[in-house]
């Protein structure tokens, strides 16, 4: 009862000022037996006749006023605070491996400038073109880095159309951790894709050693007085890891002054 009175507010107090306004002319009708009204009817009656509308329509219109800012005051403070909102549900979480196109849903999307849920909340997502940009995981340890982004966002790229040999995604991981790969390779395996992981590490069938190329072993380099010299590239490593104290030896680094004046 109380909100159809509040939605029909303007019908309902155009009612009432109509009352509100009969009644108050009968009980306080317009003064015309006031003497200086008397001279003013006398002198200028079309002025009289103007204070006398005039009285006649502020016996209305200020009752109006009134009721319908009331009105708009309990509209504002209680019917907004009773109005019960249905809240829909997020929509159906779209399986990667079922999406027509790649997409990366990165989480629920609510209000922007309010931290209450939405509504009418929806996947807030990253389109195919905004993955070739890159992405930036920002947080302190523990924080869920990795368990709450960099899993679920693989998963999501990994299956996307993994029965589509034309259309599913590769990629390349390079991790310094140890156990990520292990879990790419899980997701790869639930998803049927179990022959595409590639391993490349010291103990797998591929491998790679930076340190085996082409190169010359003795480039140049500028000494701390500014002088070309040669040196043995193996050798500098070793400098290098000892001065970390990491205990690292490089196989065949040794070599004798003698071997450096030759090849100088």
């Amino acid at each position: 009862m109380g909100r159809v009175v509040i939605e029909y507010r303007f019908v309902i107090s155009l009612g009432l000022a109509t009352i509100v306004g009969t009644v108050g002319l009968h009980v306080w009708p317009f003064p015309s037996q006031h003497p200086l009204l008397g001279l003013i009817a006398v002198n200028r009656p079309v002025v009289f006749a103007g204070f006398a509308y005039a009285y006649a329509t502020a016996s209305f219109t200020t009752p109006f006023l009134l009721i319908n800012v009331m009105a708009s005051f309990a509209y504002i403070f209680v019917a907004r605070a009773d109005r019960t909102v249905r809240r829909l549900p997020l929509p159906l979480y779209p399986r990667p491996e079922q999406r027509d196109q790649l997409f990366l849903i990165l989480g629920e999307q609510h209000r922007r400038t309010s931290v209450l849920p939405s509504a009418e909340p929806r996947w807030l997502t990253i389109p195919e073109r905004g993955l070739y940009t890159g992405i930036a995981i920002i947080g302190a340890i523990g924080t869920g880095k990795t368990s709450a982004c960099m899993y679920p966002y693989v998963e999501q790229l990994v299956g996307y159309r993994a029965n589509d040999r034309a259309r599913k995604v590769g990629g390349m991981v390079l991790e310094v951790k140890g156990d990520f790969c292990h879990h790419v390779r899980e997701l790869l395996e639930r998803y049927g894709r179990g022959d595409d992981y590639i391993e490349v590490s010291l103990d797998s069938k591929y491998r790679y050693n930076p340190l085996h190329n082409d190169l010359d072993a003795w480039p140049w380099r500028d000494d701390d007085d500014g002088v070309h010299m040669w040196t043995h590239w193996a050798k500098d490593v070793e400098e290098s890891l000892v001065a970390a104290k990491v205990p690292f030896q490089v196989v065949g680094s040794k070599t004798d002054e003698g071997e450096v004046e030759k090849a100088a």
